[in-house]
């Protein structure tokens, strides 16, 4: 058994955590102050505030629909769980942005270092935890009550609390503790279940060699079935499936084949998705539209998408590697920030990926005019996140390179795979999908910057 790591915190990463505090509550307040407290709750927020609102009146984990109330199984309970807590009073929901924006400030940036020293070295750690505190984009989310930072959290709490377990003697208390913290993730964001089956697979390759590793694994599998099973437990008795949500392959039939569509109809995004949202249920022979959506349809859904996919599958070979450089690359300073109403915002049935597609260059002129002035939000966003996934190609190369670095290896080639599921969002593949994965992304990111680093001072000492 190994020693327990003591915590050391070097002063660089002290000042990192101070300043992104600072940043982190002032720029809620500047927000709550010049745009008011409602700017901040925007699409799916209504929907897990609602949802916290029907928890605290007593009336269950129900959704208001034109008939009355239904049992959710769509989204999880989670956030809203979270949610329950702070929404008894007016200003709850401020009080609750407030601790989730200075928490984030806190523990993102320290839990980043502390993997990325166990897994790398003390500088990549550094760098990693630097760009985890101060990433424009996270600091947005963080003023959200949407899903993305709790289920970062979370996450990140878990793998830390699974290595620490192999640093302590009761190592079996840390473990169950880590499947505990990984099965409320789940349940903050289902969707993000491949993050975490992925990020265990490679930190249980990188400590094979521990014995007790099964023992481990039925320790924290036990755990996190356990907060899981209620909920699923609870959607089975609804629908018959077992499912923890009911995203999924109703995504790629919704989303996906309405991307398709549009590209080989030429009509717009908006048009087609609107279409299988109206039709698709009564297509299928599933009913009512939202029946598109009920978990114990997902077969039925998931035949329907392989096989309009199979048939247009020289459609999603053009469409596939587009989507995979836009989840990369794609900005989110400019929605982050014209969410909250610094910066106008571009009308959402503009794709700009759709529009290249369909239009080719001459979707410059068209996007310039929306944006005028503010342009270079989105080009030096860009510009910033394809720096970070160049960085990262560095990084995986090093672990090729070097039998220290290994895990790197396996962290690129999850990241692959969950990029390659957020594509089932088609044009909708936005930068907020890559908030799950962002701590494995900096992380690789800040080994190709050590790197870079490494080999800069070697050249200027030879000279």
């Amino acid at each position: 058994m190994k020693k327990s790591m003591k915590i050391h915190l070097p002063k660089t990463l002290v000042w990192i955590i101070l300043l992104s505090l600072l940043l982190h509550v002032a720029g809620l307040a500047f927000v709550i102050a010049t745009r008011g407290p409602n700017v901040l709750v925007y699409g799916d927020a209504h929907g897990y505030i609602l949802l916290a609102e029907h928890l605290r009146e007593g009336l269950g984990f129900v959704s208001e629909l034109p008939q009355g109330f239904v049992s959710e199984t769509f989204r999880t309970p989670g956030l809203p769980l979270l949610l329950y807590f702070f929404i008894s009073s007016s200003s709850g929901l401020l009080i609750y942005l407030s601790i989730l924006t200075s928490t984030a400030s806190l523990l993102l940036p320290f839990l980043t270092w502390w993997i990325g020293l166990r897994l790398f070295n003390q500088r990549t750690a550094l760098i990693a935890a630097g760009i985890m505190a101060f990433e424009p984009m996270l600091i947005f989310f963080s003023w959200f009550p949407l899903t993305e930072i709790p289920f970062l959290l979370f996450l990140l709490a878990s793998i830390a609390a699974f290595l620490k377990s192999f640093e302590e003697k009761n190592s079996l208390l840390w473990t169950i503790f880590a499947g505990a913290l990984a099965g409320y993730s789940i349940l903050i964001r289902p969707s993000s279940f491949l993050f975490f089956v992925g990020t265990y697979v490679v930190l249980v390759i990188v400590k094979l060699k521990n014995k007790r590793m099964l023992l481990k694994l039925a320790s924290f599998g036990l755990a996190c079935a356990i907060v899981i099973f209620p909920w699923s437990y609870h959607v089975h008795k609804i629908t018959g499936s077992w499912a923890v949500s009911g995203t999924g392959w109703s995504n790629v039939y919704a989303d996906y084949l309405s991307s398709i569509r549009s590209l080989k109809n030429g009509t717009t995004l908006a048009y087609e998705r609107n279409l299988i949202y109206s039709t698709g249920a009564q297509t299928l022979g599933l009913g009512a539209p939202e029946e598109l959506f009920n978990p114990a349809n997902s077969r039925i859904v998931r035949n329907a998408a392989l096989s309009e996919l199979w048939s247009d599958r020289r459609f999603v070979a053009k469409l596939e590697p587009i989507l995979l450089f836009t989840f990369f690359t794609n900005d989110g300073w400019y929605y982050s920030a014209s969410t909250v109403g610094l910066i106008t915002r571009l009308p959402a049935h503009i794709s700009p990926t759709g529009l290249f597609l369909n239009t080719g260059f001459s979707a410059f002129s068209r996007i310039w005019q929306q944006l005028a002035g503010q342009f270079f939000v989105p080009v030096i966003g860009r510009i910033v996140e394809l720096s970070f996934f160049l960085l990262a190609l560095i990084g995986t190369w090093r672990g090729i390179r070097d039998p220290r670095f290994r895990v790197a290896l396996l962290l690129s080639l999850f990241i692959s795979l969950a990029a390659l599921g957020s594509t089932a969002l088609g044009f909708g593949v936005e930068a907020r999908l890559r908030i799950s994965v962002m701590p494995l992304i900096f992380l690789l990111a800040a080994l190709g910057a050590d790197q870079l680093l490494f080999l800069w001072s070697k050249k200027h000492t030879n000279i």
